[in-house]
């Protein structure tokens, strides 16, 4: 059974994966998630006036680089802006395995890392001159925080605390900025009131933080061990607290300043100065940094050279402290980075590491190299196990291969019921694989009912994403590679009239064609055609994009037309079409 290699989450693989010119292990190329079409549209349309900053950060997930990144950025940090400010980009060691524990006994967490691991005293006792730095300039400088890194409370938290969903908020650490280290509040305290007002959620709470203010005195009502207490804590300034921290030489302060470089929180986003402030947290020992400065020379971002030496060296660093993010990309270096030895055994080793501190994109990686025997001892059963965990962990490329495994009963009982759910959640993560699988299962029958009408349906889903393969599979048997009812339902939001969405050709479809293209002075010819797919997808994303739908320009003039960056796998169709 072909595994798909990984190019998704964290905002790591997807930008190690391009860097290093990989391709899918199924034989088929795998471009960014990112592409311009219907998938990043719709996506988009699902999530935009949500309240959940968890929407905009699975969008950003499945389209790091898309149209609407910027957008969902900050609506994603408006939203979680106390949690973060609480948690900025650090890393945390999980609970250690039991001596002798197999890899899939071992406990595993399903937070994000929050702490960054224990740093060496020889890098403690490292001496950083901070006299030339300066504070930031901020564009929001109120920002509270009282030092507690939060959660809330997943299924796992609620059966091993005997509460329920909404009964308060999990402190998972403590920051070194804020009051609450100098406070009686616990990792594992359950935050059920601040002042009294009950928060169910972490949102609740840190808008009632928030609206507090800095150097202001409140009081958590805590839940510890049946118990509940009131714990007195005053709020601090979280990027003057974190300055003052960092001029004190403070790794977990520096890299919050990073942070805030890195996503525009409280500044502008400004990718030098995060690398400046990256490069000096993890010069400070913090494991998070080290892996993130690798990835600036890994990939020549933010005024660093490629440099695949040096990347290569802060990787190292970052995987003596165990951090996942530096152990995962030593790894991919293994794997199959061009210019850089290619050791299966040891890239095992690398995915392994940060298997064990939880990390989803190394599961998949290494659930690849188990079911290709390579570097590993051939074991199907082992591969299952890694995947079904990484989709557990919301690995968008695991759901396809795990899909595949259930397809062909590898490592897994056959389930095709199983194996079409998964390909349908890869599809709607954004991924085209996801879709072509769809429409191999419905075009083969496969044990299942046969309906080719379906599977082409599901192959144009792949084709409007840039999926060549697809494409290939419908020329093949002779059938039309556009989709006539994203056309139609692209053409009425226009606001022009296609007549019935029902993906059949009639005279008010063609004449909404000819209308389209006369409004782009393309030649008038009414027919449907992939390059006309490509072309409406192309103007409604610049539309949806655009900063302002004006008719015409401030000084009374006719708005220039959008300007639209064409997509290289789209071109490919194209050239085959």
């Amino acid at each position: 059974m072909p595994i798909l290699n990984l190019f998704g989450r964290y905002g790591i693989a997807a930008i190690v994966g391009l860097a290093l010119g990989a391709t899918a292990l199924t034989g088929f190329p795998h471009s960014s998630l990112a592409d311009d079409g219907e998938a990043e549209i719709l996506f988009w349309e699902s999530v935009k006036d949500s309240g959940d900053p968890a929407e905009f950060e699975a969008y950003l997930e499945s389209f790091p680089d898309g149209r609407f990144a910027p957008l969902a950025r900050v609506r994603a940090e408006k939203l979680r802006a106390a949690e973060d400010a609480e948690a900025p980009a650090t890393a945390q060691n999980p609970t250690p395995p039991p001596d002798g524990a197999p890899a899939e006994d071992r406990p595993q967490s399903v937070a994000e890392p929050e702490q960054p691991p224990a740093v060496p005293e020889e890098i403690k006792a490292a001496k950083i001159d901070t006299s030339d730095w300066e504070m930031p300039e901020l564009t929001e400088p109120d920002r509270p925080v009282v030092g507690i890194e939060i959660q809330n409370l997943t299924n796992q938290d609620e059966k091993r605390l005997g509460v329920g969903s909404d009964f308060g908020v999990l402190v998972i650490g403590l920051s070194e900025v804020g009051t609450a280290r100098d406070s009686d509040i616990e990792k594992d305290d359950i935050v059920r009131a601040v002042n009294g007002e009950a928060t169910p959620t972490g949102q609740i709470l840190i808008d009632k933080i928030k609206a507090v203010g800095s150097d202001a005195s409140l009081t958590l009502r805590v839940w510890r061990n049946g118990v509940e207490r009131d714990v007195a804590l005053t709020t601090r300034d979280y990027a003057k607290s974190h300055f003052a921290a960092a001029k004190e030489g403070s790794p977990e302060s520096i890299a919050a300043i990073a942070y805030m470089y890195e996503r525009g929180f409280l500044t502008g986003k400004d990718d030098a100065k995060a690398r400046l402030w990256r490069m000096r947290a993890a010069e400070a020992g913090h494991a998070e940094s080290m892996g993130r400065t690798g990835l600036y020379y890994l990939n020549g971002t933010a005024g660093a050279d490629k440099d695949l030496d040096e990347a290569k060296k802060w990787f190292e660093k970052g995987a003596e402290l165990e951090n996942a993010l530096s152990l995962f990309n030593l790894g991919r270096l293994y794997h199959y980075a061009e210019g850089h030895e290619h050791d299966l055994t040891r890239a095992a080793a690398y995915y392994q590491r940060a298997a064990d501190l939880d990390h989803p994109g190394s599961m998949t990686n290494l659930a690849v190299l188990y079911g290709k025997g390579e570097g590993v001892e051939k074991d199907e059963k082992r591969q299952a196990k890694l995947l079904q965990r990484a989709v557990e962990l919301g690995q968008t490329e695991a759901f396809v291969n795990l899909g595949l495994a259930y397809q062909s009963g590898q490592g897994v009982e056959r389930d095709l019921n199983r194996a079409l759910e998964l390909f349908e959640q890869a599809a709607n993560k954004g991924m085209k694989e996801g879709w072509r699988y769809l429409g191999n299962v419905y075009w083969n029958g496969q044990n299942l009912v046969t309906d080719r009408e379906k599977a082409a349906a599901y192959y144009r889903r792949a084709v409007a994403m840039g999926d060549t393969v697809a494409l290939e599979t419908l020329k093949e048997n002779g059938l039309a590679p556009y989709d006539v009812a994203l056309i139609q339902r692209l053409l009425a939001e226009f606001g022009l009239d296609p007549g019935p969405v029902d993906g059949k050709m009639g005279g008010k479809t063609r004449a909404a064609i000819r209308q389209f293209e006369e409004g782009l002075k393309l030649k008038p010819t009414g027919q449907p055609s992939l390059e006309l797919q490509r072309k409406l997808q192309e103007e409604r994303t610049a539309q949806l994009t655009s900063p302002k739908p004006a008719t015409q320009q401030d000084d009374g003039s006719a708005p220039p037309a959008p300007q639209t960056t064409r997509n290289p796998e789209l071109d490919k169709l194209e050239q085959l079409d």
